[in-house]
């Protein structure tokens, strides 16, 4: 980075610190978060479903505000399933407080970007698995990093006396996650055996459905009688 770019990124993260430190701090604030965060959550719903839909969605029909419900979800969505750095591994540990300070001090994570960024990651991956190809998602080298005395911040009181860490990067966060639910999910995912069809799918229950829709199975049972397939 130029000397510029530093001090610009500097007085990002200052103002970005700032504002997250009144909202951590303001109690009306911090539980409208909440309850944003709860609300994103249930859209939500289904994480398999979630992450499938959410990754053909055509981003070009959706207005700001849609954006922003995105933003929220893939908060959410990470939230649901963070698992605390070791070094938190000790003592008190709220996780939204401390996601949503990484998310915000993230310039990708502050911005419609991590839309854009989530879905492109998800839907090439997924594009691979349905031509039969690997989901390949390369984790992050571990970090060793620790501090000598005990902190107190919005996130917790705790001591830091153990090595881990995930490099606290948002991308390296949502990509681990999505990677994670689809693994322990995958035997609900299948594609539509309609031959008119083929689309992705991800079923109710495990190794069970055939077809993406009522439709699709209907169309193929019709044609079957009447030797059409």
């Amino acid at each position: 980075m130029t000397d510029q770019e530093i001090r610009e990124y500097s007085s990002f993260v200052r103002d970005v610190s700032r504002w997250v430190d009144e909202i951590l701090t303001d109690q009306k604030r911090f539980a409208e978060l909440k309850r944003d965060v709860r609300r994103a959550e249930k859209r939500v719903g289904d994480k398999a479903k979630w992450l499938l839909k959410f990754a053909y969605l055509d981003l070009a029909k959706v207005n700001n505000i849609a954006f922003n419900d995105l933003r929220l979800e893939i908060f959410a969505f990470a939230l649901s399933e963070y698992k605390p750095p070791k070094e938190f591994s000790t003592g008190f540990f709220e996780p939204l407080p401390y996601l949503f300070r990484v998310f915000s001090l993230s310039r990708l994570g502050s911005t419609n970007s991590l839309v854009d960024f989530f879905q492109s990651e998800l839907r090439k991956r997924f594009d691979d698995s349905i031509q039969g190809r690997w989901w390949e998602y390369r984790r992050p080298a571990p970090v060793e990093r620790f501090r000598i005395f005990r902190r107190r911040s919005p996130e917790g009181v705790h001591y830091v006396d153990n090595t881990g860490g995930d490099g606290i990067s948002v991308p390296d966060i949502l990509l681990g996650i999505a990677t994670d639910v689809l693994k322990r999910e995958r035997e609900r995912f299948g594609i539509c055996q309609n031959l008119r069809c083929g689309n992705p799918f991800v079923a109710e229950r495990k190794n069970r459905a055939k077809y993406c829709s009522p439709k699709c199975a209907a169309y193929v049972r019709v044609n079957r009688k009447r030797g059409k397939l």
